[in-house]
């Protein structure tokens, strides 16, 4: 019987994938029905063989039209996404519940405001064919209906000059990289076996989570080409907000975990505490040639990120945005950390 290099391929790719059984892609949502549908549409059309895996949706409570975009979607689908309805608990809640009903040996995580490529889940589980890789966590791009600002704001928390190259990127890297949530696999035993995500937490669960599957010995790997294209339409103020609480999560993340306490995690806060010490010198009249350094040395790493925006974006607002974006990164980073550091000193050491 004569086979063609078509059919040899595709039997291959069976053989490949067989070792995986079934991936379970799991998606909470909340009041999110809108980007929901074209997800899913974008799942239905994998390049990953339909029977390998199944697509768990965690409606978390929405008072939208999820509920009834999911029902339409199932309809005319071939997909039949498995859909779980629950109270408002947030995301860590939601996915643990996507677990707890999944069927397959490797766990994805996606949010539901993402969009993926044709072969994005083929790209995330290829790594899980080493036997000693327990997660695998995928690149964050912008996404094409996100406004000039959300997207610059994205370039500020990607750079290397403003993060350290934490999140992935490329080059020298000043801290451990860990998957986030939003595009990230895992063995389900081994997500199992370390509880799943923290349900109280509102940032750094996924952190937590990566770290603790870490610790029991497996490889994390950063797969750059299953990238995602996430929605994230913030201004200013909501971007000061988040990087508050993500620098509160950290100081909490250090505290408990006293591994993740990486120097890089300390920076912002040191910045800021730089900044003041040049304040109060110019204040009372100090000259130095040290003191007139501090400023140079702080905003330098906010300059190259600025002109590194502006070759990216060929667009001159994208320098201001990107500089004005990373100083507000780093001093809204510097506080929330301080603040942990301030919080967890009135509440455990003299007990308020």
């Amino acid at each position: 019987m004569n086979i063609t290099e078509g059919e040899l391929l595709a039997k291959t790719q069976q053989e490949d994938y067989a070792i995986f059984q079934t991936v379970s892609v799991i998606i909470p949502t909340f009041n999110n029905g809108i980007h929901l549908g074209s997800l899913l549409s974008q799942l239905e059309k994998q390049s990953y063989p339909k029977e390998q895996f199944e697509v768990i949706v965690v409606d978390d409570g929405s008072t939208d039209e999820t509920q009834q975009i999911l029902a339409l979607f199932g309809k005319n689908s071939q997909l039949k996404p498995n859909l779980i309805k629950q109270n408002n608990q947030g995301p860590g809640a939601a996915r643990n519940r996507g677990a707890q009903e999944a069927k397959g040996k490797v766990l994805v995580f996606l949010d539901s405001d993402c969009s993926v490529s044709q072969d994005w889940l083929e790209q995330l589980v290829q790594p899980f064919s080493d036997q000693d890789v327990s997660q695998v966590g995928g690149r964050e791009l912008p996404h094409v209906e996100d406004s000039f600002l959300s997207r610059c704001f994205w370039f500020t928390m990607n750079s290397k000059w403003t993060t350290g190259g934490i999140r992935g990127s490329r080059g020298v890297k000043l801290g451990k990289y860990f998957p986030r949530s939003f595009n990230m696999a895992v063995r389900t035993d081994s997500f199992r076996s370390v509880g799943g995500f923290h349900q109280a937490a509102i940032y750094g669960e996924d952190i937590e989570l990566s770290y603790l599957v870490k610790s029991l010995g497996g490889k994390t790997v950063f797969r750059e080409q299953a990238h995602v294209y996430h929605r994230k339409k913030v201004g200013f103020l909501r971007f000061a907000w988040q990087v508050f609480q993500i620098g509160r999560a950290r100081f909490w993340l250090g505290k408990n975990y006293p591994p993740l306490a990486e120097p890089v995690y300390f920076l912002p806060a040191i910045w800021l505490l730089s900044l003041l010490l040049w304040g109060g010198g110019i204040l009372y009249g100090i000259n130095s040639i040290l003191l007139m350094a501090i400023p140079i040395v702080l905003f330098s790493p906010f300059l190259l990120s600025g002109i590194s925006a502006l070759f990216t974006f060929k667009n001159p607002l994208a320098f201001g945005f990107v500089f004005f974006g990373g100083i507000i990164q780093i001093v809204g980073y510097g506080l929330g950390f301080l603040s942990g550091i301030l919080n967890w000193i009135l509440k455990e050491k003299i007990k308020l």
